[in-house]
């Protein structure tokens, strides 16, 4: 399954090829678009979700990138997470605390962060949102102590997750400057539109 596939395509002979990376590439320089979100107390991480990285593994075709920022003086953190390919709808979204390969405690509840308070329907969507973390997490979330996790009906202990690293420590593929650009003008375009 190419990326045309689990992404989509608006027609036919227009489908780029999407992975996780790149769109993830994506999120991070939309996100340090945001006002306010790129500082120096500003923190960059990101997380790969997948199906693999489950306790257990669980069978789906699902994929998911996450960009997040973090200001470690406010402790707010900004997420973005891309899904697609989900068995269903999602029924959860969840920060847990624990290190990879082990299940954790649910630490932040993402549902009531998200515009309007709700899950979007749909095997494919973005969430985004903010919060504030509290002071005891804050180690956790910048030593890969934290993990993203999408649940569904079928696999309600979770079908897609990740570890949520430090963009510093591991440093995830950016897009091309002229692609950053360019989504920077669209950023730009739209906010234009939704001021009139």
């Amino acid at each position: 399954m190419d990326g045309c596939d689990r992404i989509g395509a608006v027609e036919e002979n227009f489908c780029m090829t999407l992975s996780p990376r790149l769109v993830l590439g994506c999120l991070l320089v939309a996100l340090l678009a945001l006002p306010g979100a790129a500082n120096a107390a500003s923190i960059t991480l990101f997380a790969d979700l997948s199906p693999d990285n489950e306790v257990p593994p669980v069978a789906s075709d699902g994929v998911g990138s996450a960009s997040l920022i973090f200001d470690d003086q406010t402790r707010e953190l900004t997420f973005a997470i891309l899904f697609s390919d989900l068995t269903g709808d999602l029924t959860a979204a969840h920060i847990h605390d624990e290190v990879a390969g082990m299940n954790g405690l649910v630490v932040i509840d993402l549902e009531p962060l998200l515009p309007g308070g709700t899950l979007p329907t749909g095997a494919a969507g973005l969430l985004t949102g903010s919060t504030v973390v509290d002071v005891g997490l804050v180690p956790d979330l910048l030593d890969e102590g934290l993990y993203i996790n999408l649940h569904t009906a079928i696999n309600p202990l979770g079908e897609i997750r990740g570890q949520i690293q430090n963009a510093t420590t591991q440093i995830p593929p950016v897009p091309e400057p002229a692609l950053g650009v360019l989504l920077l003008a669209a950023l730009g375009l739209t906010r234009l539109r939704l001021r009139r």
